[in-house]
């Protein structure tokens, strides 16, 4: 799951406002879509996606009533646009054998993370460095969980795949989270906790807490799936 931006010049067109979509590299006036990708071994395609539509948008009838946008269609943030996605894409999922990754917009979100917790659905999503490994008084932030708790010997090298700049290795420590308060953490099911960092950045790893079981984590972090759905929006003919 995640956005991408589409240049516009004119303002007519539903959504287009001066926003930061990361794929444009700057404050441009654009639309922003939010969008799903399926990558797997064989390949990768886009299949689903929504509109994001900014306040200023739904707190103008008129305007949207111009762009031919339905009246019914208020404010929503980005990541209540991914799980309508998700939720229509449920029905004809694999049980057991996906990932969802998503970046920090998604993964900061609670709601976001529990509407993947209540199906059982694995994920991996990015958080800043100040986000509670849980929400409970007297834990610690991920940034100092990985810290305090991944010595130098835990950290497994992995290639990842080919970008410009050729092959690339992640260095990756994963710990399971005990969570006494709910059921997940009972039975094979567990939350953990994903760091992912470059050698040549010790100091710079990037933060992944995650739901799975045991076999998910030896089947290989999918925390770097979201590339994928960059490439499809960049070339959405193949």
């Amino acid at each position: 799951m995640d956005e991408t931006g589409f240049a516009k010049k004119d303002r007519a067109s539903a959504g287009v406002a001066r926003q930061f979509p990361g794929t444009l590299g700057g404050v441009f006036p654009c639309q922003i879509g939010v969008m799903a990708a399926w990558a797997t071994g064989a390949g990768q395609a886009l299949i689903d996606r929504e509109l994001y539509l900014p306040r200023e948008w739904t707190d103008d009838r008129q305007r949207c009533r111009a762009a031919h946008v339905p009246h019914e269609v208020g404010f929503a943030v980005k990541p209540r646009l991914a799980e309508r996605m998700i939720e229509r894409a449920l029905p004809d999922l694999p049980e057991g054998r996906i990932w969802v990754a998503a970046d920090e917009v998604y993964g900061r979100d609670a709601a976001f993370r529990a509407l993947l917790e209540q199906p059982r659905l694995a994920y991996a999503v990015t958080v800043q460095a100040n986000q509670t490994v849980l929400p409970r008084p007297g834990w610690r932030h991920a940034a100092r969980l990985v810290e305090r708790c991944a010595a130098e010997e835990d950290w497994l090298a992995l290639p990842a795949d080919p970008s410009q700049l050729g092959s690339r290795t992640w260095q990756w420590w994963v710990r399971r989270i005990p969570d006494p308060d709910t059921e997940i953490g009972e039975g094979a099911w567990a939350r953990w906790f994903i760091a992912r960092r470059r050698p040549e950045a010790p100091r710079r790893p990037r933060l992944l807490p995650g739901l799975g079981t045991a076999g998910h984590t030896r089947r290989g972090p999918r925390a770097g799936a979201r590339r994928p759905l960059v490439c499809c929006a960049r070339n959405p003919e193949g």
